[in-house]
């Protein structure tokens, strides 16, 4: 899955190497059903999708109940403390 996304934002013209660089689409996989998994090129959860309103927000929409796998927190926990900040 995550060649195939890569793939598809370098059909949108994003290049290799230049990870903060502007672009028109940028594909994460930030959650999976299975909970934490991690290797060299991927970590899952996302490092950052907890500091991250435009992901928690989505989530709190659909799956309010959802544990973080590292935190132990629901994602309505994740989305109060954000909106603390």
């Amino acid at each position: 899955m995550l060649a195939r996304l890569k793939a598809i934002e370098r059909a949108f013209g994003r290049r290799r190497g230049r990870s903060w660089a502007a672009r028109v689409i940028d594909l994460d996989i930030i959650l999976w059903s299975e909970g934490a998994w991690g290797e060299k090129r991927l970590t899952v959860p996302h490092a950052a999708f907890r500091e991250r309103d435009f992901v928690l927000r989505p989530l709190l929409a659909v799956v309010p109940e959802w544990r973080d796998p590292v935190s132990g927190l629901s994602v309505r926990q994740l989305a109060a403390r954000l909106g603390r900040r």
